[in-house]
């Protein structure tokens, strides 16, 4: 039997690429040489390069949807989309209220789940604000697996930032929530 033709539209996507090499004689000039147009869905940030360790510039951090969570399934996609960007991670956190994130979370709490909240509200977040989120964390189910699963660093990352930030609020409540949080993840 012959072989099914390709169906229009897989016609359609098929292209043929030719890559040249010009010597540098064939090469015009910077100011005359065609740039080649490129059509990008999303402009890709261009990397900073610094000897000092400085903040990247707003422009440059992970877009934050806007508006609170809607869904388990757009939650947790959006966190991954910032896992890279802790100031994103908090920001779109604090667009839901800290009793949502059971509800956000499901089923489908993990360790690296547990490990970027932790770490977003911890550095991102006023102490008495990330107590809460710490608080409701702990409500999520599968929040006792994912705690047990996270590696040692995570646990000395999460564990010393927790008690640095108990350490800054003045709110006994908040220092017994993040210092008992500190103590959970030991």
């Amino acid at each position: 039997p012959a072989p099914a033709a390709p169906s229009a539209s897989v016609q359609q996507l098929r292209k043929k690429v030719v890559i040249e090499e010009l010597s540098s004689e064939d090469t015009p000039e910077p100011a005359t040489r065609a740039q080649p147009k490129l059509r990008q869905e999303a402009p890709a940030p261009a990397p900073a390069v610094t000897a000092t360790a400085v903040p990247a510039p707003a422009a440059a951090s992970a877009a934050v949807p806007s508006g609170p969570p809607q869904s388990t399934t757009d939650f947790i996609r959006s966190l991954k989309s910032m896992e890279k960007d802790l100031a994103s991670v908090a920001r779109y956190l604090q667009s839901a209220t800290p009793e949502a994130l059971p509800k956000l979370f499901a089923n489908q709490l993990e360790a690296s789940h547990i490990s970027l909240v932790a770490r977003a509200v911890l550095t991102h977040i006023a102490p008495e604000e990330a107590a809460l989120y710490l608080q409701a964390l702990q409500k999520c189910q599968r929040y006792g697996l994912g705690a047990m699963s996270l590696d040692s660093l995570d646990i000395r990352v999460i564990s010393s930032l927790s008690s640095a930030a108990a350490d800054k609020t003045r709110s006994r409540r908040a220092q017994d929530v993040l210092k008992q949080f500190a103590e959970d993840l030991a």
